[in-house]
């Protein structure tokens, strides 16, 4: 009886060996895949944040590159419209718009050499429009721009022929200027800067 009992106590020990190898095996089996899931995961993380990275540089360098390309053009366009000028307020009346640009350059006594005139802008009849006039010559137009001032109280006004980039500048220059002659300062705008109280910004 002793005999046995010691016997089945040996199988049962040997069963629980090969039992709890089996257990540690498939624990280690289940380790291994955890392990290996767990750097798949971070491969696969590592492979986005590179693939992020790449889509962001290539984004920045698209976007430095429409700005490159959007300053030529608008250095391009500023260097067309550098002689040429804008004039609001002006009519038509019976005269041909040409003939009306040379009697209003008269009065400011200028005598300017003129390439392309035509009205700018939606026309409506009997009112005031807009025109551009290339003059081409600098230093005719710098004379134009000098005398303009003797328009003053009258409705036609002589501007610069400015790009959408050179306008938004100076109509947020225009504010700057209106709020500080509010508060009693002087002021003066000349192509993209101010002058407050005699200093230039």
């Amino acid at each position: 009886m002793k005999v046995e009992m010691g016997e089945r106590e040996k199988r049962w020990e040997l069963e629980k060996t090969k039992m709890r190898g089996k257990i540690e095996k498939i624990e280690g089996e289940m380790k291994r895949l955890v392990t290996e899931k767990e750097r798949k995961r971070k491969e696969g993380i590592k492979v986005e944040a590179r693939k992020k990275e790449e889509r962001e540089r290539e984004t920045e360098e698209m976007r430095e590159s429409l700005k490159t390309i959007e300053w030529r053009l608008e250095r391009k366009e500023g260097e067309e419209r550098k002689g040429n000028i804008i004039i609001k307020g002006i009519k038509e009346e019976r005269r041909e718009l040409k003939e009306e640009v040379v009697k209003l350059f008269r009065e400011i006594e200028v005598e300017a050499p003129m390439g392309e005139v035509k009205r700018i802008g939606r026309r409506e009849k009997d009112k005031a429009g807009m025109a551009l006039i290339k003059i081409g010559n600098m230093d005719i137009k710098k004379e134009i721009m000098e005398k303009r001032k003797r328009l003053k109280g009258r409705e036609e006004r002589i501007e610069d022929d400015l790009t959408w980039r050179e306008r938004k500048m100076m109509w947020n220059l225009g504010l700057i200027a209106r709020k500080e002659e509010r508060e009693g300062k002087r002021t003066w705008i000349k192509y993209e800067r101010i002058r407050i109280e005699g200093k230039w910004w």
